[in-house]
Parts: structure tokens; sequence; C-alpha cells
């Protein structure tokens, strides 16, 4: 069984994947990487999430494609509820890239601190990542 990670281990798993991606210069994350990572997170982390965002991070693909609103690619950000857990993967690389371009290291990145407290924000990291993958 897969060990959990709370908020405080949650931010060292963060310096080790910032790492990650700053050494192969990209976002490479293989759907099983993915997936070992949201059955890692743990309910602090979640709960984190949906007291900042108000948003329910879902803890697996399959959820997300059932869902509309999820899915709903013309529903405004200000109207969802849901991440799916590619776009949480999304928002901490466009989190990494914006360390960047904001001189920030990457162990200086820790959880719960890199979540912004807008949706607004949450949203441009996510873009921020896909676009620069």
């Amino acid at each position: 069984m897969e060990k959990r990670m709370n908020n405080e281990t949650f931010s060292t798993y963060l310096v080790k994947l910032f790492r990650y991606f700053e050494a192969n210069d990209q976002f490479v994350f293989s759907r099983r990487d993915q997936e070992a990572l949201i059955r890692a997170v743990d309910g602090d982390v979640v709960h984190t999430i949906q007291e900042r965002l108000g948003l329910t991070l879902l803890l697996n693909e399959a959820c997300s494609q059932n869902c509309y609103v999820a899915e709903n690619q013309e529903m405004q950000e200000a109207y969802r509820q849901f991440i799916s857990p590619t776009e949480f993967l999304y928002f901490l690389y466009g989190t990494f890239l914006a360390s960047i371009t904001e001189n920030v290291p990457p162990n200086r990145l820790l959880w719960p601190a890199v979540l912004p407290n807008e949706t607004g924000t949450f949203w441009e990291r996510i873009q921020l990542g896909k676009n620069g993958r």
C-alpha cells in the first residue's frame, strides 16, 4: 500500500517534483505516474484545495470523464466545481514554470503556499502548464 501524503509530506514531494521538472526541462509524466500521485494525495491536500478555492479534486480521471461539469469546455472557469487529476498536474507544472519567471527556487514552493487564493490564478496556472508542455 502506498503512503498517503498530508500537507507537510506533499510539500517535500513538490520539491522533488519541481527538481524533476527542472532536470528534464519538460513535463513528462506517464498515466501511471499521474495515477500514483493522485492515489498518494491525502485528504489534507484535497481539503486544502476545497477550503481555499471551493474546488473538489477528483481522485481519478474516470470520475472527471463522467462529470458533465468537468468536461464541458464551454463552461466558464468561474462556475467549475471539479479539478481532474490531469488538471492538477498541469497546475503543478504551471506553478513550476511561473516560479522560473519569478525567480523563485523550487525548494521555496511549499504546499499549501503554492495554492493561490483565487480560482482565476489557479486556472491561469493550469493553462500555463498546458501551454508549457
